[in-house]
């Protein structure tokens, strides 16, 4: 019989019986028949266990291979600590594998998921070798990589399925076909999109909730229910469409000018304490009570904000969800013919209106040369005849204060 047929007698570590089958390396996969008792474990001590022999590089593992869960009673029970060390062994020639010349390592094959788990056994074992007990050793681990028990418990599982047999490594259902999402299903993806085409040019994520909320659609694609509007909102990127809105030019802000400042600081803050103990004060809480209508004794002071704001024939939605193909269509020049409303109102009643809402100080204004002109001072102090005429009839209880925007329009 040639050398190469003959086997080396066992060798006993401890209480770990090796076989080497020629010239191989005893590793931890290589025990027969490994003891679990506890007390092993605390009565070994580094004098008792013999030099290891240089481990040669485990095969080339892929990771497809499947973890073979222990048994409970495995799990918890502490192995010998020979098999620990040559584990430790073992793990590190298959994180770290030797280059065939000169010095370093090369790129394992492992994933990134196989490669964290493998390391975390490795922290495992050394706890354990270093003397703490086999269930605080994990627990230790689980902690230092900032897990908890259920890792802790994973983790023996793993090392104890790899001394059992080194082929046995842990296998974790990461990035399956079953994580997929099911805006990744090309057909579905097309008839959202015709789906969305068809309700024109404002589209919402809303419509995929509704869409997907029938039956028949849930029936077509194993669906059980419908999706959550931040999902919705994600989808809508996947079909090709992106949240936008047309590009503005900037606004020049006065608040800030001069003359603005000097009659903000010398007129307009001084007069308002004059007249602010008189006004009511609505609750943060609840901005539907008043805290002292009922306390404070006297007239109030009802303080009306003038407010205007002019509309466009040609104002649209600027943002909306846009189909990445869109194209340029041609647009209306301008903005089109203006319609101004001014009107005043306060956080007392609401907009100026009679008590049977028949009258109010609401001016509708066509702006522009040819048409109504331009609104003047003329113009502000007919609204504001018309709003005290209302006043004095329907609230004259109160004391009102009419205040306007700092505009060269409404000075007099």
């Amino acid at each position: 019989m040639g050398d190469e047929d003959s086997v080396a007698p066992a060798r006993t570590y401890g209480s770990t019986t090796t076989c080497n089958a020629g010239n191989s390396p005893p590793t931890a996969c290589d025990s027969n028949s490994p003891t679990t008792d506890g007390d092993t474990n605390a009565a070994a001590s580094e004098s008792m266990v013999p030099t290891l022999p240089q481990l040669s590089p485990s095969p080339s593992v892929t990771t497809s291979t499947l973890h073979t869960p222990c048994r409970s009673f495995d799990v918890r029970q502490p192995p010998s600590i020979t098999e620990v060390q040559l584990a430790i062994r073992d793990l590190n020639l298959l994180l770290h594998p030797p280059r065939n010349r000169g010095r370093g390592y090369k790129t394992t094959a492992l994933t990134s998921t196989l490669e964290k788990c493998l390391m975390w056994m490795l922290y495992f074992f050394r706890a354990f070798v270093d003397g703490l007990e086999w269930g605080p050793a994990a627990l230790k681990t689980a902690k230092f990589v900032g897990k908890g028990p259920y890792i802790s418990r994973k983790v023996r599982e793993w090392s104890r399925a790899y001394i059992s047999d080194c082929g046995n490594l842990p296998f974790i259902r990461y990035g399956g076909a079953w994580t997929k999402s099911r805006i990744r299903d090309e057909d579905l993806q097309e008839e959202l999109l015709l789906h969305l085409q068809s309700l024109g040019k404002y589209v919402t994520a809303s419509a995929i909730i509704i869409y997907l909320d029938h039956l028949e659609v849930q029936a077509r694609y194993g669906l059980t229910e419908t999706i959550s509007l931040a999902m919705a909102q994600r989808w809508m990127t996947e079909v090709g469409y992106r949240w936008g809105k047309d590009p503005k030019g900037q606004y020049v802000d006065g608040h800030e000018r001069d003359d603005v400042v000097f009659y903000r600081q010398n007129s307009f803050i001084p007069a308002w304490y004059k007249i602010d103990a008189n006004t009511r004060r609505w609750s943060s809480a609840n901005p539907l009570q008043c805290e002292n209508d009922e306390t404070d004794v006297g007239r109030k002071t009802v303080v009306w904000f003038h407010n205007e704001s002019t509309f466009y024939a040609h104002d649209r939605q600027k943002t909306y969800w846009v189909p990445k193909d869109a194209k340029a269509l041609p647009q209306q020049k301008g903005e089109g013919s203006s319609l101004m409303v001014a009107d005043f109102i306060s956080a007392d009643y609401g907009w100026l209106h009679s008590h049977d809402g028949k009258e109010s100080a609401r001016v509708l204004f066509r702006a522009g040369k040819g048409r109504d002109g331009y609104f003047t001072n003329d113009e502000i102090l007919v609204q504001v005849k018309k709003a005290m005429g209302i006043l004095e009839k329907d609230y004259p209880d109160e004391d009102h204060v009419f205040v306007f925007d700092n505009a060269t329009t409404h000075l007099k």
